[in-house]
């Protein structure tokens, strides 16, 4: 079993245009957190990655012919159904210090219905876009690239994936082994509960409640 004390943290806070800003690291080596035998994300972890592609081209197709019918909207849904609940989706690399509270109060457990989510840190409706209006498709390795590339996630408590994604702390998690999908919602084991109950420790349970903003990647 890996060991959660190996990850190195950060506090990022999003940007504008769905990339982060990365502030000072914390703790941590910078070291591999997992061996790569059990890596899921990465066109060569991923099985049948041609079907995914194939899908791809078609429904880049389609828009094409038929924009006013397959919509970029319309994309975005077939493409999420089609990318989703699969390990390697929806990669998680933080959580919000609201929703590390709410696992505090859970036992570091996850439950369904307690108000804890992922959110994007790119809206999957750019990123679908920028697919469909390039001129020519990308090529498989490109296309798996840059979908794992943009379809980062994080951990968020009920409503902090409605507009802005607010400031998160960042973990490693570069080979996606950390709360992996699943046809539910994601893999939620030992290893994540040791995880967030470090964050917590780390973050929040030596802060007092009244310096909580010094946590924060930039000052109010």
């Amino acid at each position: 079993m890996p060991q959660s004390a190996d990850i190195p943290l950060k506090i990022a806070t999003p940007a504008v245009g769905g990339t982060n800003t990365l502030a000072s690291a914390i703790c941590g080596p910078a070291t591999d957190a997992f061996p790569k035998t059990r890596a899921v994300t990465g066109a060569s972890n991923i099985k049948g990655v041609h079907t995914y592609y194939s899908l791809y081209l078609a429904v880049r197709d389609a828009h094409a012919e038929a924009p006013d019918v397959w919509t970029v909207d319309h994309c975005k849904r077939l493409l999420t159904s089609i990318m989703s609940a699969k390990p390697f989706a929806w990669r998680v690399v933080g959580v919000t210090q609201a929703a590390l509270k709410k696992f505090h109060e859970l036992d570091y457990r996850y439950r369904s219905k307690q108000g804890l989510t992922r959110a994007h840190l790119r809206p999957r409706i750019e990123t679908v876009r920028e697919l469909l209006d390039r001129s020519e498709p990308m090529s498989q390795d490109e296309f798996i690239e840059y979908w794992l590339t943009h379809d980062r996630t994080i951990l968020c408590a009920q409503g902090e994936n409605k507009v802005t994604v607010p400031d998160f702390i960042e973990f490693e998690n570069r080979d996606g082994v950390l709360f992996s999908s699943n046809q539910v919602a994601w893999r939620h084991g030992r290893a994540e509960r040791d995880l967030l109950q470090r964050l917590y420790e780390e973050f929040i349970g030596a802060v007092p409640q009244s310096n909580l903003a010094m946590v924060r990647a930039d000052p109010p």
